[in-house]
């Protein structure tokens, strides 16, 4: 697929934000954002088989927000790297602007 956008792997992403990519795949944005697994998965499915090693969407909650898709299986030895996960309290201030945006209360 020639459509993308460049990683540090040299590789490229489809970015489903585009909107030259969704006109190329024949996707509506609002089949990208759908919150139906079928339907997303087979968008994703679609990218996979066109051989990009992943895809870019934006939030089904805010469009600002986007996720990355990696299909691990075609990126490089190596080309992921995790640090040290961090335990999330109840008094982190980032939960709570988490849950603030997606208008959620903590059951706590």
């Amino acid at each position: 697929m020639s459509v993308g956008i460049a990683t540090a792997t040299g590789a490229d992403l489809v970015d489903l934000c585009d909107p030259k990519v969704l006109r190329s795949l024949k996707v509506g944005p609002d089949r990208v954002a759908a919150r139906e697994r079928e339907t997303t998965q087979a968008i994703a499915a679609r990218v996979a088989k066109a051989g990009a090693p992943g895809l870019r969407w934006w939030s089904s909650f805010f469009g600002e927000w986007h996720g990355l898709v990696l299909f691990v299986d075609r990126l490089p030895k190596g080309a992921l790297e995790f640090g040290a996960p961090k335990v999330i309290e109840t008094s982190d201030p980032a939960l709570a602007t988490a849950l603030a945006a997606l208008g959620m209360r903590a059951g706590l």
